[in-house]
């Protein structure tokens, strides 16, 4: 847990690849919640979301990222424009965070 919280604290962005599969994990939620705690530190948005295969049902989502999910942008694999987006939520060279 320690070092999840470290790398995601010095972490650009966290990029999370979202199935049921990761939803099983307990490693998987923890990655979360670092992140979702760490942006909301920081208020800045740092963690990219990629939905792989079908949106998991609402059952196995914790609140913080259902609601992370109804608020924020986040990308689906498969998208035809998939890759242009993904290069656009990556941070630029000025970056758009305080502490980038």
């Amino acid at each position: 847990p320690e070092q999840i919280n470290r790398s995601v604290a010095s972490s650009k962005r966290t990029v999370l690849i979202l199935s049921e599969h990761f939803l099983d994990s307990f490693w998987g939620r923890l990655e979360f919640q670092a992140a979702y705690h760490q942006l909301l530190n920081d208020k800045c948005m740092r963690l990219i979301i990629v939905i792989k295969g079908e949106m998991p049902p609402d059952k196995k989502m914790d609140i913080e990222l259902k609601r992370y999910l109804a608020l924020n942008t986040y990308l689906k694999w498969g998208d035809p424009y998939f890759w242009d987006r993904l290069r656009h939520a990556l941070p630029s060279k000025k970056g758009v965070c305080n502490s980038e």
